[in-house]
């Protein structure tokens, strides 16, 4: 929110990825042990699959949400600084 409120929508979008990036990685390495996908395989795998393969050990919203990931992605390599600040004040991702 403090990105945004100083007009940097593509930067906002920067931190919000690598926040669920890092969710979603930290989980992996904590339950890896415990799941029947190897490092590798999990590695190589597109985002919503990996957030598939975590499913019942990450917070149900963005499992739920699975496609915020493609949101953030979409505005970091394709929206305009304005553009990002309309999605984010459209679709309250803040929230």
């Amino acid at each position: 929110m403090g990105l945004f409120s100083h007009g940097i929508g593509i930067g906002a979008f920067v931190y919000l990825r690598r926040i669920i990036e890092s969710l979603v990685f930290d989980k992996f390495k904590e339950v890896s042990n415990t799941i029947e996908i190897n490092t590798e395989t999990f590695k190589h795998s597109e985002f919503k699959e990996k957030i598939d393969i975590l499913g019942e050990h990450l917070p149900k919203i963005l499992v739920q949400n699975k496609n915020i990931y493609s949101i953030v992605s979409k505005g970091i390599h394709e929206l305009t600084e304005d553009e990002c600040i309309e999605y984010k004040s459209r679709y309250r991702i803040d929230t």
